[in-house]
């Protein structure tokens, strides 16, 4: 699974439905990092969710 990160950046709340068609079939995770905490881009929704678990997988 490859995975792409963004850290301490500002996102829009949502992404287009479009964007995100690439990214499912190519089974990629997105994560997003702004200062605390960790989100992942829910791949369905094209919306941004707390990720406490991932957090904890890599620590």
């Amino acid at each position: 699974m490859k995975i792409l990160w963004f850290l301490s950046c500002l996102l829009p709340p949502s992404v287009q439905a479009e964007s995100v068609s690439v990214l499912r079939s190519r089974n990629v995770k997105v994560i997003w990092r702004p200062y605390v905490g960790d989100y992942q881009l829910n791949l369905q929704s094209c919306l941004w969710e707390v990720s406490v678990l991932l957090y904890k997988s890599f620590t």
